[in-house]
């Protein structure tokens, strides 16, 4: 999107925040937890980093070249007239779809 568009767009962005986290990050709570004392069930959460959609956009942007990269929000509705411009299996657009309701 960003190489063909110009921009990062879903169905959900703008001040949305996006938790990205990094494989080392994961690879290294996974050695943790994997190598500690038994305890009872327990849930850890990881994250490298929490901005918004828009700031995420300004950072890849930055990193790639391409300073001022937005990200667009679009409507259920875009995201899924977009997709299927692609010839993507509609039970595929319908998850991406749902996946970016989670955010609104």
């Amino acid at each position: 999107m960003i190489e063909t568009a110009g921009f990062i767009g879903a169905n959900y962005g703008g001040d949305d925040k996006l938790i990205i986290v990094h494989p080392s990050n994961i690879a290294e709570a996974a050695d943790e937890e994997l190598t500690k004392e038994a305890r009872e069930n327990s849930i850890r959460y990881i994250a490298s980093d929490d901005n918004s959609a828009r700031e995420t956009a300004a950072i890849i942007g930055n990193a790639i070249g391409k300073p001022g990269l937005k990200w667009l929000a679009f409507t259920n509705e875009q995201s899924k007239e977009g997709m299927d411009k692609t010839d993507m299996p509609a039970h595929v657009v319908s998850n991406f779809v749902e996946m970016g309701c989670q955010y609104t």
